[in-house]
């Protein structure tokens, strides 16, 4: 199934909480430390999870580029 945040075919999606979105396991925990980043009040948590969200992201761009990607068709 793809991924709506990344569009990656990728065997861990599914559909995300109050949403009809369906998202990997990283777009899932970058799209949830976001909204807890946003709600929070207490800055430490917020200097916390804002670190967790560079890791996130980092594990992501760590991917390789055609991970989950459909091959394009040569012509």
């Amino acid at each position: 199934m793809i991924c709506a945040e990344c569009l990656r075919d990728l065997p861990d999606v599914v559909k995300a909480d109050d949403s009809n979105l369906y998202l990997c396991g990283l777009c899932h925990e970058k799209e949830r430390v976001h909204w807890k980043i946003l709600l929070s009040t207490d800055m430490e948590e917020q200097a916390f999870l804002a670190n967790t969200l560079r890791v996130i992201e980092r594990a992501e761009l760590s991917r390789p580029k055609d991970y989950g990607r459909t091959p394009r068709t040569q012509r």
